[in-house]
């Protein structure tokens, strides 16, 4: 089976949430490598723990994304007043390594209520063409087998974001990520593809950095990836 996999993500909302800063995540306007390994992560009943398995997943694909409808930006934010009793004192701490300790919550707003806000995408439709490259921990069949009954439930970026019908894998026979994202291109569609795998730039190319890998060791921004978008 060919390492080409179309994968078409719908629904209400979708988590689009890249680099946070003092709580303030950057929106992006496609799925990530991060959020796509999720995914598949779920549909493939991989522990969270096991972030191994989940860092190779995800440093092993490249991503192409035929927008159909970009959809509607919202954004929501979550308050949590730090000085209730239970939010005070000392805390458990885990570095992602097997590494425990306790610390004390620090920074000026520790006893005081904090915002964190929550990037969304509305009434999405978006197909995301997933290459395997060499070294990936699954095959497509592997992928293609859990996504007809995935292991735990499936989220477009985070949890509370289900989609509207259930995700299938459609095998795309093509030599390259840019001829099988081409295959599902209607024409009056935004594309997107990593620079490394265009072959041949044209006029109108747009250059974008996308914040769109997780070091899942530790649980942050892990790299970013250059896109043309077409």
């Amino acid at each position: 089976m060919t390492g080409f996999l179309a994968l078409r993500l719908r629904g209400p909302m979708m988590g689009v949430g890249g680099t946070r800063i003092d709580g303030h995540p950057a929106p992006l306007p496609i799925p990530t490598r991060s959020s796509i390994t999720g995914l598949l992560g779920a549909a493939l009943g991989i522990d969270r723990a096991d972030t191994d398995t989940l860092q190779a997943l995800q440093d092993h694909m490249s991503l192409g994304v035929v927008v159909h409808s970009a959809g509607v930006p919202m954004r929501d934010y979550q308050t949590t007043d730090l000085s209730q009793p239970h939010l005070q004192g000392p805390m458990w701490w885990r570095d992602g390594r097997g590494g425990v300790g306790i610390v004390e919550r620090g920074g000026a707003n520790k006893d005081s209520t904090t915002i964190q806000e929550r990037p969304y995408l509305c009434d999405v439709d978006m197909t995301v063409v997933l290459e395997l490259l060499p070294g990936a921990p699954f095959t497509a069949e592997d992928i293609t087998a859990a996504l007809e009954q995935p292991a735990f439930p499936i989220f477009l970026g985070t949890t509370g974001c289900p989609p509207s019908y259930p995700i299938a894998a459609q095998v795309l026979n093509s030599e390259n990520l840019e001829d099988a994202v081409s295959q599902l291109h209607e024409g009056d569609e935004t594309i997107w593809l990593p620079r490394d795998a265009i072959t041949k730039p044209k006029l109108g190319d747009l250059y974008r950095p996308i914040a769109d890998m997780r070091d899942w060791t530790v649980g942050r921004h892990g790299g970013e990836t250059i896109y043309v978008t077409r």
